[in-house]
């Protein structure tokens, strides 16, 4: 019984991280953990990758290393979007999206 209650918390924790959300006109990985904000399961690069799969492409990039955190900061060129910016970090092993809107 204590088996199968793992197993069905994994799952739908892991269906819950793997859903991707669609914001600010973004398909963005994961799940949705605020007004602005989400966590994935992704690395942010898997995730940088995942929004140029799904056309996310105007857009300039600057990155920050420090023990214990990588951040990635997307600023939106595109004038049009939803969106001004979005953070990309990794913290305590988790890795979240923070959306700066318009």
């Amino acid at each position: 019984m204590k088996s199968s209650f793992i197993l069905l918390f994994f799952l739908i924790t892991t269906f819950i991280y793997s859903a991707e959300v669609k914001e600010f006109n973004l398909d963005l990985p994961g799940s949705k953990t605020d007004e602005t904000r989400y966590v994935t399961t992704m690395s942010v690069d898997d995730v940088i990758k995942h929004l140029k799969k799904k056309g996310t492409t105007a857009y300039t990039m600057t990155s920050f290393d420090a023990p214990g955190v990588y951040v990635v900061n997307i600023k939106s060129t595109n004038p049009k979007t939803k969106w001004d910016s979005m953070n990309i970090y990794t913290y305590q092993k988790k890795t979240n999206i923070f959306i700066i809107p318009r």
